[in-house]
């Protein structure tokens, strides 16, 4: 065998070991911050699906004051105290559900669709543009049972 074999395979075996040593490290990375707003935006339209489930179809009540009283019905301030949605993260004065750039997610409910809204790193409304991230669910209204 040639002389530099053994040298070139005992390199190539501690290649693999760091290889190996590092994979773990490098697959537990936290996300990005617009992946982890999307995840959070979809956790918002879970936890309102969630509680239009609860409550027959309906939607959590919209309100003119902000984001922060659809919020804490989410989190359990609703008639059967059920928490919907949880936080990690903190929150500002007024409970807004935060945005990993530190501002609140906006949440826009009609009679039948919800958006949720984060403005991104710029943290402009960009109308749903640049680095806006914007997620939406149309929900069906409650069917109605007719008695016979």
């Amino acid at each position: 065998m040639p002389k530099g074999f053994f040298r070139f395979s005992a390199g190539l075996v501690l290649l693999a070991c760091a290889v190996v040593l590092l994979l773990p490290s490098i697959s537990t990375c936290p996300p990005d911050k617009k992946s982890r707003a999307r995840s959070l935006a979809q956790n918002i339209l879970l936890a309102t699906r969630l509680y239009a489930n609860e409550y027959g179809g309906q939607l959590p009540p919209p309100s003119k004051t902000g984001n922060a009283a659809t919020i804490q019905v989410l989190m359990g301030n609703n008639p059967k105290q059920i928490i919907f949605l949880e936080s990690d993260l903190p929150m500002k004065p007024g409970d807004d559900y935060l945005d990993p750039w530190g501002q609140p997610f906006q949440v826009t409910i009609d009679d039948s669709k919800i958006s949720v809204r984060s403005y991104g790193k710029n943290q402009q409304d960009d109308q749903g543009e640049k680095d806006d991230l914007v997620e939406t669910h149309t929900f069906k209204p409650p069917s109605t049972v007719s008695g016979h």
